[in-house]
């Protein structure tokens, strides 16, 4: 019996809920790729980024890490 997107997505949100994870990226669970794709930061000026392209446009230094964040 092949098992429902929506179930699937529901007992994912149970977890993060319950372990407090946050969504779609925690450090150390996921590829930095994918933590860099779904980060985003705000500008002194407003203006919104995803963490990679901000990094590309040269607002954060090239070394930086989601986990500085913290």
């Amino acid at each position: 019996m092949p098992v429902s997107r929506s179930t699937v997505g529901k007992k994912a949100t149970e977890l993060e809920r319950s372990l407090r994870l946050q969504p779609n990226c925690e450090p150390g669970l996921c590829r930095s790729e994918l933590m860099e794709s779904f980060t985003t930061i705000q500008l002194s000026n407003g203006l919104v980024l995803p963490w990679a392209t901000a990094k590309e446009m040269g607002y954060l230094p090239p070394n930086a890490k989601i986990s500085d964040l913290s």
